[in-house]
């Protein structure tokens, strides 16, 4: 059976059985965790966990039935947008297991995922993986594995941008479609060094909080291309549909950071800041004040690895420490984001 090992900030993930759908996707993640891993800021080995979804681990129909007993943690469905197969919902049920907590990510008939968070075994099932579309099959088959293994081992995912600008770190946190990923593309295409534009991993180090960087391509709408000019040749093709439970069924530009930004993608940084991003389409670009609950709010928003029963207290403390230490600004973006970089300079 093929093995993919994933090696992000000390975690060692073996993937297993995975459909030939992903298997693009999963190499590209590869070599943007070996760039993750590099540099600096990151600690020692942190564990791991196995993720094998070739069937062997998976439940049994009896099993699932017993998982559906349990308790509804969580439930996302998008019946007006064609995810993979037209109608995809995400259910969650989580129960009791032999040496601790288990968890389901039950999509019906297009498969699941187990998680045993005592021993971070993962298994599961892709139906028709042959038909699947890679990269939404990496969000649910992939991806959110991944991060509830991250959090239970102490590195957070959390929905937000992340920058360093001159020594200083910010971290970008608002909803889907406010403004982090431009934000985020204009302050590294005027110097700045990247961590992410969707997700960022939140960590302790000695009693620092840092921000690592998590591998992922970078989607740019097409208002933020006008912005952005410079980065059109660097994409892959043309717009394609926003993917994931937060797309909207608006269409995005697909970048690779490691191509746009050689040399400036960062692996690691203390975090400083908290930037609140808001689009108000008119007057000057300009920085407001904003309170610390309103940043806290701000990053626990599409935080699913907060409903991990293993890590939730302490993902919520990391973040609560975060903005009780950091500079808290709002960004309102009026006339665009060109002018961000120097303003956080001065």
């Amino acid at each position: 059976m093929p093995l993919h090992r994933f090696d992000i900030h000390g975690v060692t993930l073996d993937l297993v059985g995975l459909p030939a759908a992903l298997l693009p996707e999963v190499d590209r993640w590869l070599g943007w965790a070996r760039n993750a891993s590099a540099g600096e800021g990151n600690a020692g080995p942190r564990g791991g966990g196995v993720i094998d979804l070739s069937g062997r681990r998976a439940l049994s129909p009896a099993e699932l039935d017993d998982f559906r007993r349990g308790e509804l943690f969580f439930h996302h469905t998008r019946s007006n947008q064609p995810l993979i197969y037209g109608r995809f919902d995400v259910v969650g049920y989580r129960r009791a297991g032999g040496d601790g907590e288990q968890a389901l990510l039950d999509y019906g008939c297009h498969g699941h995922v187990w998680i045993d968070f005592p021993s971070r075994r993962i298994g599961g099932l892709v139906a028709d993986g042959e038909q699947l579309d890679g990269r939404l099959g990496m969000i649910f088959f992939v991806d959110l594995p991944v991060c509830w293994t991250l959090s239970s081992l102490g590195l957070f995912p959390t929905h937000a941008a992340g920058v360093r600008v001159d020594g200083r770190c910010w971290l970008l946190a608002a909803s889907s479609g406010c403004g982090k990923t431009t934000v985020a593309a204009a302050l590294a295409e005027a110097g700045g060094e990247f961590l992410g534009d969707d997700w960022v991993l939140l960590g302790r180090e000695d009693g620092r909080i840092v921000a690592h960087g998590f591998p992922s391509r970078v989607g740019l709408r097409p208002p933020s291309m006008r912005w952005l000019p410079g980065l059109a040749p660097l994409c892959e093709g043309g717009p394609v549909a926003a993917e994931g439970p937060g797309a909207d069924g608006r269409f995005k530009y697909s970048l690779d950071p490691l191509r746009a930004w050689p040399g400036r993608v960062l692996s690691a940084a203390d975090v400083d800041g908290v930037l609140l991003p808001r689009i108000a389409g008119e007057g000057p670009t300009r920085f407001e004040p904003a309170t610390r609950t309103e940043a806290l709010n701000a990053l626990m928003e599409q935080n699913l690895s907060l409903i991990n029963p293993a890590s939730a207290e302490a993902h919520f403390q990391v973040l609560a420490d975060l903005v009780a230490q950091a500079e808290v600004r709002r960004l309102v973006l009026g006339d665009g984001p060109l002018g961000v970089a120097e303003a956080l300079r001065r």
